[in-house]
């Protein structure tokens, strides 16, 4: 090949499905990889971190995992020592990985053994399900994955830039899927308070009418409304989120783990500027009654 492969960073793998995304275009709940002891680094980084236990197995054949944030969710959060179930074998938990559970799609749902406890817990004596290849530096990808297909035609080659090029086409997907959902919500807010406001101002006819009979400006009444509007907005704003939080916590969708600071104060401006928007047309109505048609209105 005309590139160079770091040994170091080269081992066999098992991988094996054990728990599908929770929602579509997520990362599985958990994702078993046999790989071997001493290239763990190879798959999770080199500076990868634990917040219990270690970043290492007892010897090749042990019966020990190391879980990802969201697979030690799926399997209850147990601690280091304790013991979980992979396909009907007891194997206990040798280190717990730091991060959130939605932060990175690689580690999150892994649950590490090593390659031999694989092969024997998914009986695939002396098989893998792929080879991961780490190149000295990279620029070496490229030609090392040419050689690679030149050389094992019948061999499926995928570098790191294809995955991530896969991973952002799955993540445009699901960018879509929610800007619609947010447009639909952010439609439906808009109808839902040109409604009430709409009524709001029909039952006050009779004292937006002796508001303007008394000096009250155009401006006034239009100022008036709009800030009614706004208030709305803002206090339905406020309130949507800790319902959203407790909805969440009763779905487990894992709601305040993709959810950052920025993005609740964005929800409720936009609550405040759709309540705004919605509202002017009926404010700008009422600013036309007639004082006097008003103060007949029944």
């Amino acid at each position: 090949m005309a590139g160079r492969v770091d040994d170091e960073g080269t081992t066999p793998i098992i991988f094996r499905l054990l728990a599908p995304p929770p929602f579509p275009n997520a990362p599985p709940q958990a994702l078993a990889v046999g790989i071997e002891p001493d290239k763990i680094g190879a798959y999770v980084g080199k500076e990868a971190l634990v917040k219990g236990g270690t970043l290492s197995f007892t010897g090749p054949r042990a019966r020990e995992v190391i879980l990802g944030p969201l697979s030690s969710l799926f399997f209850g959060g147990p601690s280091v020592g304790d013991g979980i179930t992979v396909a009907g074998e007891r194997l206990q938990v040798a280190g717990l990985l730091a991060g959130k559970e939605f932060d990175n799609r690689v580690m999150a749902p892994v649950v590490l053994m090593p390659l031999g406890t694989a092969q024997d817990v998914f009986n695939q004596p002396g098989s893998v399900s792929a080879l991961l290849i780490t190149a000295l530096r990279v620029s070496d990808v490229a030609p090392v994955a040419e050689g690679i297909r030149e050389r094992h035609p019948k061999l499926s080659v995928v570098t790191q830039e294809e995955i991530a090029e896969n991973l952002d086409a799955v993540m445009e997907g699901q960018r879509i899927f929610f800007r619609l959902i947010n447009n639909t919500v952010y439609v439906i807010a808009a109808v839902v308070v040109l409604i009430v406001m709409v009524m709001a101002v029909s039952e006050r006819t009779r004292e937006i009418g002796t508001l303007r009979a008394i000096g009250g400006s155009r401006w006034l009444v239009l100022r008036t409304i709009i800030f009614e509007a706004m208030l709305i907005g803002f206090i339905g704003g406020v309130l949507s989120i800790p319902i959203a939080f407790l909805l969440d916590r009763l779905v487990g969708f894992g709601l305040a783990e993709v959810v950052e600071a920025g993005s609740l104060i964005q929800i409720v401006t936009a609550a405040v500027l759709l309540s705004m928007i919605a509202a002017f047309l009926p404010a700008w109505q009422a600013t036309r009654i007639s004082p006097l048609e008003a103060l007949h209105y029944e």
